[in-house]
């Protein structure tokens, strides 16, 4: 089985970004990030996207009220 996350690395992605996913026999996603040898992946199972699509979700909420702070 896996163990919490452990990586010593980061990656930059902007909205240029080839982004896929592969789902492997409905227990994890694989989200591929980049092409060729600068891809970057991350193995999840659901309840780690589940967790990861919240995140996001917030995250991006934020963004859009810092950008527009009259919430409009």
């Amino acid at each position: 089985m896996f163990e919490p996350l452990k990586v010593g690395t980061w990656a930059m992605v902007d909205g240029r970004c080839p982004m896929r996913s592969i789902v492997n026999d409905n227990d994890d996603v694989t989200l591929v990030f980049g092409t060729g040898s600068d891809e970057f992946e991350f193995a999840l199972d659901a309840a780690a996207l589940q967790k990861l699509l919240a995140l996001g979700t917030r995250a991006l909420a934020e963004m859009n009220t810092r950008s527009d702070p009259a919430g409009r």
